[in-house]
């Protein structure tokens, strides 16, 4: 769905931590959030999915208020994935599964493959069976089970804050690729830390100090020595103040669609856990249009060029076969 927000100031502690006037991600594209180190983007991210509530202005998906949809239709609608999801001690199916409507198995194994997960499940004691509890997962696999369940409760918009920071460049590259093909018709809203993925995506949103700099593509930001500069400055994905809690990234509440995201907490996808409340509900709207930046720059649905650092090959194991929307794909 097209994503729009208007006139979004959200304050803390009485200073503006974001300021977004007039931003639009049309329905289906892809846009990457930059900026440096505390410049906004898990606020932004925040406020989009409704984690956060802006103390001014309103956030539209496809043109209706988030704030007017019900906790299960929002669930239902917006998804997520962070960089440290809270899985539980339970199957890696059901760990999946886990939202407001469970997902049914064969969606969770088609979840699984496009995140890049099923060759290390199906390696796993009890496959899809196997209890987490029971298994030590890296930082990466555990990235690409959230990941899974973010896909597999994909709704109109899925908001991505990190969530692929413990993942090599390639093996992102190739996630990225299949999630194109899976979730096409799908918003995503992702959280950029490298500079690979803002080529990728369709627009990307330059923040800086809270305020929207530009929205525009990739290849035309690249341009100013500014934009290349939030790419060489050697922060790593987590340095970026969670919303309303000045922590890490956040977790979304269980089946809340008011859910707070928790100071310095672990997170998670679509909503399967319950979070210590530190922001707030948030509205979020969406709706159609051209895509403007606050310094005039523009973006019209151009892709920026890739970088070259996706050179080597990807982890095996990243799908490219099923449409997590029902359509098969060659």
């Amino acid at each position: 769905g097209a994503l729009e927000l208007r006139g979004v100031r959200v304050l803390r502690d009485g200073t503006e931590v974001l300021r977004a006037d007039a931003v639009v991600v049309p329905g289906g594209a892809t846009a990457a959030v930059v900026g440096r180190s505390g410049a906004g983007k898990s606020v932004l991210a925040a406020v989009a999915g409704r984690l956060l509530d802006p103390d001014e202005g309103e956030v539209l998906l496809d043109g209706v208020p988030l704030d007017s949809l019900t906790r299960a239709s929002l669930r239902a609608e917006v998804g997520f994935a962070f960089a440290r999801p809270v899985l539980g001690d339970g199957t890696v199916a059901e760990a999946v599964a886990s939202g407001v409507r469970p997902a049914a198995p064969h969606r969770v194994r088609e979840a699984v493959r496009v995140a890049g997960a099923d060759a290390f499940v199906r390696r796993l004691p009890r496959t899809y069976d196997t209890p987490l509890a029971d298994v030590p997962l890296s930082g990466g696999e555990y990235q690409r089970l959230g990941l899974a369940r973010a896909f597999a409760h994909a709704g109109r918009l899925l908001v991505m804050d990190d969530a692929t920071s413990s993942l090599d460049t390639a093996t992102e590259h190739a996630v990225d690729r299949a999630v194109r093909d899976a979730l096409e018709g799908t918003t995503r809203l992702v959280v950029a830390h490298r500079p690979s993925v803002a080529a990728r995506a369709d627009l990307v949103i330059w923040l800086e100090d809270g305020r929207v700099r530009a929205v525009g593509p990739h290849r035309r930001l690249w341009e100013r020595a500014a934009y290349r500069a939030v790419f060489a400055t050697g922060v790593r994905p987590g340095a970026d103040g969670a919303a309303g809690a000045g922590g890490a990234t956040g977790a979304v509440a269980a089946g809340d669609a008011t859910g707070a995201v928790a100071a310095g907490g672990a997170a998670g996808a679509a909503g399967p856990e319950a979070a210590a409340g530190a922001g707030g509900a948030g509205a979020a709207r969406g709706a159609t249009g051209a895509t403007g930046g606050e310094d005039g720059t523009r973006a019209e649905g151009a892709i920026g060029p890739e970088a070259a650092e996706a050179a080597e090959e990807p982890e095996a194991g990243v799908g490219r076969i099923v449409s997590l929307h029902g359509e098969a794909r060659p």
